[in-house]
Formats: structure tokens, C-alpha cells, sequence
């Protein structure tokens, strides 16, 4: 009612405080057979056509039925579908759509009347645009019981009401006792006959009650109880003779019976739905055919065949069906293909714990744990990237089965899994192919999962065999000039390819023409893999990785570091950072930071961020500890600002996040104090503890871990980088990205404390800097304290 009155009705108070993310638009009513939704919608159109009489706006009711619309003649169900929607977004109306699975369902579009659905559903599909991001007065409202038939970019155009979650108890409890009371069966209790039908219900592995289960019930008593009378009827074939209808008369077990023998469509649907779902397939993979995992596949493995050995239950390991071995079954089908096991794919979907109460997949997979046996030969494997969704008491069924499959970790098992994907090509590979040389490729641009890994080989080889087609082609037109240049306009990128390639051939000795290439004289190369992998980075990290690189400064002054950046696409690159000291004004902030994240997203929501400050303030506060010690030079007079240079410097509540700036901030107040510049070629990273401690970071990989920072030090055009400076820690476990930077002429410094890298970044060690810094400061004319000597050095006055 909301949504009619802001969008049709347009009250002003309602669009002054709401949009259409609120109060959408568009609707869908999504429940089962029996929760309502035609009887809510007829009740709320009434509504809502009082509403607008009453406000002087003519609302025309629109409802859609699949006979105004469907014609057997090609292409005008679409038309017709189209003047009617066009009507109803050109006056104030709400349009109603019942049973709308019959409009929106999937189809493959492969007969010509799934083709007409489909551009129906196109027609459909743009009427809501139109609706949804436009200013037209129109509501819509469907309605249907199969939303997970409807197609995905429907759905998302609507704004799903699920009726199924608004079903309480005590909703039920009032239409057992309207029921009770409708039929004068006096001596029943309403509690009893609920509690009752839901245990049935619940027995019968359905979902929970619907209130036209109920009904359903009770007319299944009354027909049992009139099967006699009916009989009478059959019996006596003179209808004209009297006979009187009996009192009817029910117990309790009447709804025991009729409960059993009831069919629950809409449960019914739902267990068709889950079982066309499952996959059946025999793998033909083995356990060398997992690359990398040591340390999880064989645990797997090993419980699988233990739980199909046959001998199992001689030896006395019962491995599966007590609640303890955190088993479970969902189908009956699995028995059927027994000896079986059952994935569970994206888990968190099924075991879900937000809302467990009315979590019936849920409830009834805890149900059946105890169903299964040892002689079942089923074991149930699930999934998920999402651990934090997983109710916590269908988690503990699992405990201590919970393995964390993580990426490869080093570049030993990376050159495993590269090497499992090449084996399906190898036929195809030319000699210079090889894991190692591929896994190096990876390196230099971003960290991918096993199946990014994957596609990307498979990348390389559609690449090739385009090539290898467009050559084929080439020769096939030639002579024939307009076949020629179809060949080339097709295959434009492919040709551009192919010509680098047999270039390269002929450097080699090769002499290769379009004509002679094919799949047994031209193969794989490492080219290939370089363009497949080269096409990871996306046109917006590469424009970021420009813009970043084009804040670095062209000379070299003091006060400005370099430090590195990574995004959550695993990209990165170099962050200019810059400092500057002036004398305080009164009531000022010793340190403020400019480019900085003021907030970020956690979970659903925004949270504040303060970061980058925190880090800030470490580094002043201990440099001024350090200054104090080493120089007895005070700097509480000093306001001390930084400025993190960015592509997102200014944006409201973006900027630079987390912690890793740290390290630079300290190197540029210390470079701005001393007056000497840091080389541009000397980039570094880490936090910075108060006692001048490094502390690890994220963006260096190690044990599976993006290495965005690495990657951008490779791709830097603007300079070239001859020193890394890292944490000690990163330095350790990552040895492999290490030696992978090393090998391209850089060398890396592990820094435990942060004067451990002063030599490197000024030429000085933490005496000869301090005494410097100290100088500087008697230069500039600064506030000292030195003792007894200070006011001579500092030039004040009566000296």
C-alpha cells in the first residue's frame, strides 16, 4: 500500500522521505498453493481503488491473464502484450499479474514456441525497465508459486514478498479452531489437531503447514465420514424416497488418516524441484589427478574409501549414521546409486542459520542424520566459500571433517595444478611449454584460484585453435577477394596474432605459411599463455595502476615516499606519500592525514575507518620518542601533516584504508625532518609499532595470498624499482614471490625495525641521521631542547 501511495497516488510526505529502493515499484508474491497471495492482492487492489477515489486520482486496475495475451499466431502475443502494458504505463493503474510463472518461466528457446516466450519475456522484460527507473504512476503486482521457475533477469527486476516466512503458529491455530467450528465437531481440541498435523506433516519429510493443508485435512475427514451416506445414495436408486443425513460424529485418529492420505502439492512440487537439481555423474579423475591440497585430499580420500569398504563393518567402524560423524543425507536417491556420495555445492545456501525456526531444508537435513547406516555406502561431501553463513549446529555435525581448502601455496604445487590443466593439451604444446614457466607468467599479474588457473589455460588453447581455424580459412579464400576480406574482418585479431607468430617461427629456422599451419606444425607457445594471462587485468585496474604511477613525482625532494597498494581485485601498485612539518598552531592537532579512507563497508553497512591516522600518529609518535632519545630534540612544537596521493584522494569517504602505510609515513617524516631525499627506485611497505617495529602486511602473497603490491612494483612504467623494503615476517612466507622479484633484478631488504633500512634509504645509519635531523632542526631556527647549551645554540635572547 506503501508503494501505491508514493508511486500512483504520490504523496508528498512519502516522497520526501522514500525512493524506489524502499518502496519498490515492482512486486512479486512468492509462496505456495494455499498462503494467500490472490486473496491478499484482491484485498489490497480494492484498497487501493478507495484510496484513489478518495485522493481524486482514477486508478485503472490492470489484471493479466495469459488468455489476453497468448495468441496461436507467431509474433502477436508479443504485440498484444505490448499495447496492453503500453496502456497501463500511460494512466495511473495497478497492474496485477496472477500465476506468473506462465509469463516469466525459463525457457531454452529452442522450438519456435519457447522463441516466442523468449521474446516475450524480452518484451516483458523492457516494459519493466520502463516501469521501475521511469516516472510513470504504475504499480506492479505478481503473483506466483514457482519463483525459482522465473527467469534471473526477471527476478532481479522485482522486489520478491515471500508469503511462505509470514505463515505463524498462532495463524494457524485460528484457522483450526474457525475450521472446529465451522463444522460443530465439538470435543476437539485446536492445540491437539495442530500439533498433530504438523507431526505428520514433519513425518512425511514436507515443509511446514499451510493453511489450505488444513483445510484440505478437514475436508478429507468429512468425505470419509459421508462415504456412508453417499453409498445410501448409490444403493437406493429411487432418489425420490427420503433418507436423512446422519450426524457426523470424528475423533482425533479421523485426522490421523486424513492427514496420511492428503496430497501436499506444493511439497510435492518442491521434492520434483530438488531432485531434477541433482547431477548424477561417475568421476573418472584420481588421486593424482588433484594437484597440490597434501595435506587435505588424503584425509578426504582416505574417509571416502573407509566408508566404502565392505569389510567396514566387520571391523567395527561404524564411520557414518550416528549424529557424532557429522553425516548427513538429503535424498533418497543417493541410496539408490549407493555406494554414492553426495556434494553439496555453495552449502551455505542449504545450511544457512539466520533464521533456522523457519529453515525447513535446514531442519530436515538434521532430521535425517541419524537415517543413515554404515551399509548406506553414501557419504555426504558440502561446499561453501561463505563458512560465517553455516548455522553453527549443523557446522558441529561436521566437527572435526571441516577442512579449509585453500589455494596452492607455493609454487610447487602452483606448477602441480598449471601441470594437471596442460595435460588435457598436451598433444598440443610446443617443447618450450612448461608449469613452471606458465606459473611465473601468473606471478607477474595477480594470484588466481585453481579455476582461474584453469580457465585461463583453456584461454590459451581457444586462442590457438582460433588461430589455427583463421589460418584454415585464409587459404581456403584465397583467389577470392571478397571472401578474403570476410576471412579478415572476422578473424582480424586472430590473423594479427598468427603473423607474430610465424615471425617467431622464422627467427627460430621455422619457415611457416598460413597454408602449411596446422595442429601438428603449429602449437601451443608460450605466447599464447602470455596474452591469455596479460588479458587478466581489467581497463579499470590498469587505469588506476596509470593514474597512481602519474603522482609519482618527476624529481626528487625530500619528504615524499613510496609505499604500495592493493585492491580487493588483487591488482596494486606504487602510492606516492608525502610530509611536511611547520611550527603548531595553538589548539591544533599534532598530525593530520589527507587522502585517507574516512570510512569502509563491513558486512552490509559502513563503518568509520581510522586507519591510516592511527598509523600516522604511530609513526610521529615514534620518531618523536627516538628524536628525543638520540637528540633530546623535541618536537611537540611541530604540527607533522601527510598526504597519501591517489586516484581516490577526495571522493567522499574514499581514499587509502588500512594500516600498511605506516612504514613509508615514518621514512618521509624522518626524509622531511633531515632534509634528504629518498630515491624514487626505493619502494617499501609495513606497519610501524611506536618502538620503530615493522609489522606484516597483506599484498605479498605467502601460503596462497594475493600479491597485488608485487605485481604493481612489475608493472611500474614510470620507474624502475631496484630496492623493495618488507617486513621481515612477509620476507619469510613468501619466499617464492621473493625470489620471484629478485629474479627480475630487485633486491629486497627484510626490515625488522625500521632504522635496519635508514642506511639503504639514506645513505646513514640511525646516529649520523639523528645528529643530521638534529642540525636541520638548529638550522631552521626550531625549538630544541639540548640542555644547558640550548638556549646559546638556538640563538635566544640575553646570550
Amino acid at each position: 500500500m506503501d508503494s501505491f501511495r508514493l508511486h500512483v497516488l504520490r504523496h508528498p510526505m512519502l516522497a520526501k522521505y522514500f525512493g524506489r529502493d524502499e518502496l519498490p515499484k515492482a512486486i512479486c508474491l512468492a509462496g505456495d498453493s494455499g498462503t494467500g497471495k490472490t486473496f491478499l492482492t484482491m484485498v489490497t487492489l480494492r484498497q487501493m481503488l478507495l484510496e484513489g477515489y478518495r485522493a481524486g486520482v482514477l486508478v485503472t486496475p490492470v489484471i493479466l491473464k495469459g488468455s489476453d495475451v497468448y495468441s496461436e499466431f507467431y509474433g502477436k502475443s508479443t504485440r498484444q502484450l505490448g499495447r496492453f502494458l503500453d496502456y497501463a504505463s500511460s494512466v495511473p493503474s495497478v497492474v496485477y499479474v496472477d500465476e506468473f510463472q506462465s509469463f516469466g518461466r525459463k525457457v531454452r528457446g529452442e522450438t519456435g514456441a519457447e522463441i516466442e516466450d523468449t521474446r516475450l519475456q524480452d518484451e516483458l522484460n523492457r516494459w519493466l525497465d520502463k516501469i521501475v527507473s521511469g516516472k510513470t504512476r504504475t504499480l506492479v503486482v505478481v503473483a506466483t508459486n514457482a519463483y525459482e521457475k522465473i527467469r534471473e533477469d526477471i527476478r532481479r527486476r522485482l522486489t520478491k514478498v515471500s508469503l511462505n516466512d509470514g505463515v505463524t503458529r498462532e495463524m494457524l491455530l485460528a484457522v483450526v479452531e474457525d475450521s472446529i467450528k465451522r463444522e460443530a465437531w465439538l470435543g476437539l481440541k485446536a492445540e491437539d489437531l495442530l500439533d498433530l498435523m504438523e507431526r505428520e506433516v514433519t513425518m512425511r519429510r514436507r515443509a511446514s503447514l499451510k493453511p489450505s493443508d488444513i483445510q484440505e485435512i478437514f475436508r478429507e475427514v468429512r468425505k470419509s465420514k459421508e462415504a456412508p451416506l453417499r453409498e445410501k445414495f448409490r444403493d437406493n436408486r429411487n432418489l425420490s424416497v427420503s433418507i436423512e443425513r446422519p450426524k457426523i460424529s470424528v475423533k482425533i485418529d479421523d485426522f490421523v488418516i486424513a492427514a496420511r492420505n492428503i496430497k501436499l502439492y506444493s511439497e510435492q512440487e518442491k521434492s520434483q524441484e530438488v531432485t531434477d537439481a541433482v547431477y548424477v555423474s561417475k568421476p573418472k579423475v584420481n588421486r593424482e589427478d588433484v594437484g597440490g591440497l597434501h595435506d587435505v585430499k588424503n584425509k578426504i580420500l582416505n574417509h571416502i574409501a573407509l566408508a566404502f569398504n565392505p569389510s567396514m563393518a566387520e571391523l567395527g567402524h561404524n564411520y557414518m549414521g550416528d549424529p557424532e560423524k557429522r553425516v548427513k543425507d538429503l535424498f533418497s536417491l543417493v541410496r539408490q546409486k549407493s555406494p554414492c556420495i553426495l556434494l553439496l555445492d555453495e552449502a551455505d545456501a542449504i545450511f544457512w542459520g539466520g533464521d533456522p525456526s523457519s529453515n525447513k531444508i535446514l531442519a530436515q537435513v538434521k532430521a535425517e542424520l541419524s537415517e543413515l547406516r554404515p551399509e548406506d555406502k553414501v557419504v555426504v561431501i558440502a561446499t561453501s566459500n561463505k563458512e560465517q553463513l553455516i548455522d553453527q549446529a549443523t557446522r558441529d555435525r561436521f566437527e572435526p571433517n571441516i577442512y579449509y581448502v585453500h589455494p596452492p601455496q607455493n609454487d610447487s604445487e602452483w606448477n602441480e595444478v598449471v601441470g594437471i590443466h596442460l595435460k588435457t593439451f598436451s598433444r598440443y604444446l610446443h617443447l618450450e611449454v612448461d608449469a613452471g614457466k606458465i606459473t611465473k607468467m601468473f606471478r607477474r599479474q595477480r594470484i588466481l584460484s585453481p579455476r582461474g588457473a584453469a580457465e585461463t589455460v583453456s584461454e590459451a588453447h581457444r586462442m590457438w585453435a582460433s588461430e589455427v581455424a583463421a589460418a584454415r580459412e585464409v587459404t581456403q579464400a584465397k583467389g577470392q577477394e571478397t571472401s578474403l576480406q570476410a576471412v579478415t574482418l572476422k578473424y582480424q585479431d586472430d590473423l594479427d596474432r598468427l603473423d607474430q607468430l610465424l615471425a617467431i617461427y622464422k627467427n627460430e629456422g621455422s619457415e611457416l605459411t598460413p597454408d602449411q599451419v596446422n595442429q601438428d606444425s603449429y602449437k601451443i607457445r608460450l605466447f599464447h599463455f602470455q596474452r591469455a594471462i596479460s588479458s587478466l587485468e581489467s581497463l579499470e585496474d590498469k587505469e588506476h595502476r596509470e593514474i597512481a604511477e602519474a603522482l609519482i613525482l618527476s624529481q626528487v625532494i625530500p619528504g615524499v615516499t613510496y609505499g604500495l597498494y592493493t585492491s580487493d581485485r588483487g591488482s596494486g601498485g606504487i602510492l606516492t606519500i608525502q610530509c611536511t612539518v611547520r611550527p603548531i598552531n595553538p589548539g591544533e592537532r599534532h598530525v593530520s592525514v589527507t587522502g585517507q579512507a574516512s570510512s569502509m563497508m563491513m558486512g552490509q553497512s559502513f563503518v568509520p575507518d581510522d586507519s591510516v591516522i592511527q598509523s600516522a600518529t604511530n609513526a610521529v609518535e615514534a620518531v618523536r620518542s627516538w628524536l628525543w632519545l638520540k637528540a633530546r630534540a623535541n618536537l611537540t612544537r611541530f604540527h607533522v601533516a601527510f598526504q597519501i596521493r591517489s586516484i581516490l584522494e577526495g571522493a567522499p569517504g574514499q581514499g587509502v584504508s588500512g594500516p600498511s602505510a605506516g612504514y613509508a609515513m615514518l621514512n618521509a617524516l624522518v626524509s622531511e625532518l633531515s632534509g634528504i631525499p629518498i630515491p624514487q627506485s626505493r619502494v617499501m611497505t609495513g606497519t610501524i609499532g611506536l618502538k620503530m617495529d615493522i609489522g606484516p602486511v597483506g599484498g605479498l602473497g605467502g601460503r596462497g595470498r594475493e600479491a597485488g603490491k608485487l605485481v604493481g612494483i612489475l608493472k611500474a612504467e614510470k620507474i624502475k624499482v631496484t630496492d623493495l623494503l618488507v617486513p621481515e615476517s612477509n620476507f619469510k612466507n613468501a619466499s617464492d614471490e621473493m625470489k620471484m622479484i629478485q629474479d627480475e633484478g630487485i633486491i629486497v631488504h627484510p626490515i625488522a625495525n625500521a632504522p635496519d633500512g635508514w642506511p639503504i634509504l639514506f645513505s646513514m645509519n640511525a646516529e649520523d641521521l639523528a645528529k643530521r635531523i638534529r642540525q636541520s632542526l638548529i638550522e631552521r631556527e626550531s625549538v630544541v631542547d639540548m640542555g644547558p647549551s640550548s638556549s646559546r645554540l638556538v640563538g635566544s635572547s640575553g646570550t
